[in-house]
């Protein structure tokens, strides 16, 4: 994971982190004060089967693992993808790509991580390795769930105080016709946004 501050276009003061086991991570969303960063990781080895999700201290002059979790259920290889922040800061979302789940955290007022709520697995179509994007509705009642290399699909979960709770699926008009063809698609990501009337 690289960070570099940038200023009037000038790029200075590089800094990373790396880690024996984990071979690539995927999602990242800075905290509300931009000193940690959360970062999904993807292919880890099975020591490291508890780091899908990594919290990292920015201090500006090197970045330091602070705190893990797990992001599969029952410790499965679930291959933790993009990463989604409440618009509150109160709550971390991450996919898995692999296990098809949403993993829901607890922020504290730092920031900071403080435990996992629950994970939630799509329903209806939902093939293994198909999830990655994640959105979270400006009101924070909704988050939509992109199945992308096979279902071509957007799941909706409402949000609860126990975490999400998975409701319904949609499937992509446009790639309606591929349905269940792997790879045909690679939908990589997701975003939404308000339509003022």
């Amino acid at each position: 994971m690289y960070v570099y501050d940038f200023d009037n276009g000038k790029v200075s003061n590089p800094r990373y982190f790396e880690e024996e086991g984990i071979i690539g991570s995927v999602g990242f969303n800075w905290s509300k004060n931009s000193d940690m960063l959360y970062v999904s990781n993807f292919n880890l080895i099975p020591e490291k089967i508890d780091q899908g999700l990594m919290i990292l201290k920015d201090d500006k002059t090197k970045l330091s693992k602070i705190k893990t979790f797990i992001t599969g259920i029952d410790g499965n290889v679930d291959e933790a993808c993009w990463t989604a922040v409440s618009p509150d800061a109160k709550r971390l979302y991450v996919c898995s790509f692999s296990t098809n789940v949403l993993g829901t955290y607890e922020l504290d007022e730092t920031g900071m991580v403080t435990k996992n709520i629950g994970f939630e697995k799509r329903g209806d179509n939902a093939p293994i390795e198909d999830s990655k994007d994640i959105y979270v509705t400006p009101d924070n009642k909704f988050v939509y769930f992109l199945g992308s290399l096979t279902s071509y699909s957007i799941s909706r979960f409402d949000i609860t105080k126990d975490g999400v709770a998975y409701k319904s699926l949609y499937n992509i008009e446009a790639t309606k016709d591929k349905i269940g063809q792997t790879g045909v698609y690679d939908l990589g990501g997701l975003d939404g946004f308000d339509i003022e009337k």
